[in-house]
């Protein structure tokens, strides 16, 4: 993992660059009607565009945390999809800013899907993007220091 210190300004702009990238949402959760399993669940708060075309293609994820001293601030949660069949990559990113009681529940759950979770948008009954092998180091890191 690579870490970099930036001044209090740089900080500042850093963290308001990010959140400007990121996608409005809201966590929850998903019943998988295959499995009947409760999985976490990303809903978007805009229609995805191209979500067909996303359904269909890899997916790699990752975190990225905003850090002051030894308290993290907020998550990044980085879902990008790869180019294919002539179609740019794509990258949606998601801000964690709070730390609540929910959230907590919600990485447990991700947790104990092993970093796999629903994508969706609240538009219509269209089926969610699966997203598999969400990184578990960040989630498990939150969890530790909220046990402590």
């Amino acid at each position: 993992m690579k870490y970099q210190n930036f001044g209090a300004g740089e900080y500042q702009l850093m963290k308001e660059e990010h959140m400007r990238e990121c996608t409005p949402h809201d966590l929850g959760y998903a019943l998988n009607k295959n499995t009947d399993r409760r999985e976490p669940a990303i809903v978007l708060r805009q229609p995805l565009k191209d979500k067909e075309s996303l359904i269909s293609r890899d997916i790699e994820s990752s975190w990225s945390a905003a850090q002051e001293s030894d308290r993290v601030e907020m998550l990044f949660l980085n879902i990008n999809f790869k180019p294919a069949d002539g179609k740019k990559a794509a990258l949606i990113r998601i801000c964690i800013d709070r730390f609540s009681p929910e959230v907590m529940d919600w990485f447990r759950l991700l947790i104990s899907t092993e970093g796999e979770m629903a994508l969706n948008d609240s538009i219509g009954d269209v089926r969610a993007i699966m997203v598999i092998n969400i990184p578990l180091d960040i989630p498990k890191a939150i969890l530790a220091q909220v046990r402590e």
